[in-house]
């Protein structure tokens, strides 16, 4: 049977839910009654989720210049379908959708999520790399490899970009014409040059905003453990975790939060992480599933700002 795209879809939506259903029958945990039990669990993840991301954002207004309520929502959206679609067609494709309007330049939009989702990415896997001496065990191995190896691989593909954003080189041009893309060649260069202004000259700052509202989601731990330390690692690690190309961290996330929670606090982690994520679709009225679904090609079907069916 040939998997659809849309059920390709309905399988990374519910995953993450069948192993939060698997983890909670193997550990013998009501979700539900935890939920009626203890909301205010529920409402404190919610409540940090929503002051990391409003952090994030004031760094997003700073890369973009655009209005901080337009970034704000773009990074909720984003963070919703980051539940539902794989890497950068999830959250980075969004936040673009949503910059769109404002931009009337899909190449901009996506240059500079993407220089987003970098700084991102690198504020997490410092945030763990600080704290893991505190914590360290042969099990962070692997996580240990995930977090240096996103820092190598997106500073090196960000430095290559930063420092050709104005020519399109000679490998680039082999791999254009061997894609047969010929005529996307200047809007690929163009589309360098906007990742570069997002980025110039206030890297320091952007990271440090980001590794500052991370650090923040993480006191939701520090309400359970008590323990500065750990709430700080915890969200580090756990975010790595995100990293890996599974919907959602399905298992990983579990696996993780076991290692310092009780299952009941598990469970609750990892529903309100759903949930809050989730929300962003409420915002998301403005961003069509289609235009999501149609992925890079709506960067080279752009005319007067506006996006072509």
């Amino acid at each position: 049977m040939k998997i659809t795209k849309s059920l390709k879809t309905l399988l990374y939506g519910l995953l993450p839910i069948i192993v939060i259903g698997i983890y909670s029958f193997l550990y013998h945990v009501n979700p539900f009654k935890l939920f009626v039990s203890d909301p205010l669990l529920f409402l404190a993840f919610f409540v940090f989720y929503v002051i990391q991301n409003g952090i994030d954002a004031v760094r997003d207004k700073l890369l973009t210049g655009l209005p901080y309520l337009t970034v704000l929502k773009a990074r909720l959206t984003g963070n919703a379908y980051g539940l539902i679609l794989p890497g950068w067609m999830g959250q980075e494709l969004v936040r673009a959708l949503v910059y769109n309007p404002k931009l009337d330049n899909m190449k901009k939009g996506l240059g500079f999520s993407i220089v987003e989702g970098f700084i991102d990415t690198i504020a997490i896997c410092s945030l763990y790399l600080v704290f893991l001496p505190f914590f360290f065990s042969p099990v962070q191995i692997f996580f240990v490899f995930v977090a240096l190896g996103n820092i190598l691989g997106w500073g090196a593909g960000i430095s290559f970009v930063y420092y050709t954003h104005d020519r399109v080189g000679r490998i680039e041009n082999s791999l254009i014409n061997l894609l047969r893309l010929k005529s996307f060649t200047e809007k690929y260069r163009e589309f360098k040059s906007y990742m570069r202004v997002g980025i110039e000259g206030k890297f320091p700052l952007l990271f440090g905003i980001s590794f500052l509202s991370f650090w923040v989601q993480g006191l939701f731990f520090f309400l359970i453990t008590h323990n500065l330390l750990v709430s700080s690692f915890l969200i580090g690690i756990y975010m790595v975790g995100a990293l890996i190309p599974i919907p959602s961290e399905a298992g990983i996330g579990e696996l993780i939060l076991s290692l310092f929670l009780s299952p009941q606090n598990v469970v609750i982690t990892r529903m309100s992480y759903l949930v809050s994520n989730a929300v962003g679709f409420l915002l998301s009225r403005d961003v069509s599933f289609k235009e999501v679904k149609n992925g890079i090609a709506l960067v080279t079907k752009e005319k007067d700002g506006k996006l072509l069916e």
